[in-house]
């Protein structure tokens, strides 16, 4: 029974640490791509706070235009996933919705191979790039006290 526990805690610290990675590896991929200014034409802030949280839970919600090699372009993505720029501090969403009011100008990161494919710069939010790399750091530390776990069983 002891070595299943094991066994599920092993996988669920790689699934953390591949979790991570990906996104970190997709963000740093993104941070490549060409930058842009776009221009914000609708700016919206969605309170997605339910009656169970104490922390409100608020995400951006924007449509921007852009010119890119010749072609205008509009998307409302935001980032990397629906979430990356979620907010659980009104302060923090405030500022960011200061910056992106419509008519704003915003740098935009521009995929080459699919130019209708656009990331707000950087990709996610600090919040969520801390959360990425915590992800990755919980699941080094769940293998940790895995393998002491494994070598008290085994001694």
């Amino acid at each position: 029974m002891q070595e299943v526990l094991l066994s599920m805690l092993v996988l669920g610290a790689f699934a953390l640490i591949a979790y991570g990675l990906h996104r970190l590896r997709r963000i740093r991929a993104i941070s490549k791509w060409p930058s842009v200014k776009a221009t914000v034409v609708r700016s919206i802030l969605e309170n997605l706070t339910s009656s169970n949280e104490d922390a409100p839970h608020l995400r951006p919600r924007l449509m921007y235009e852009y010119a890119f090699q010749g072609k205008t372009f509009s998307s409302s993505v935001l980032g990397v996933s629906d979430s990356a720029f979620d907010f659980h501090s009104e302060r923090e969403a405030g500022t960011f919705m200061g910056s992106v009011s419509r008519g704003a100008s915003v740098d935009i990161l521009v995929d080459l191979a699919a130019p209708s494919a656009a990331f707000i710069a950087p990709g996610a939010s600090r919040m969520r790039l801390n959360h990425y790399a915590t992800a990755v750091a919980s699941g080094v530390l769940i293998l940790i006290a895995g393998a002491g776990a494994w070598w008290v069983m085994h001694a």
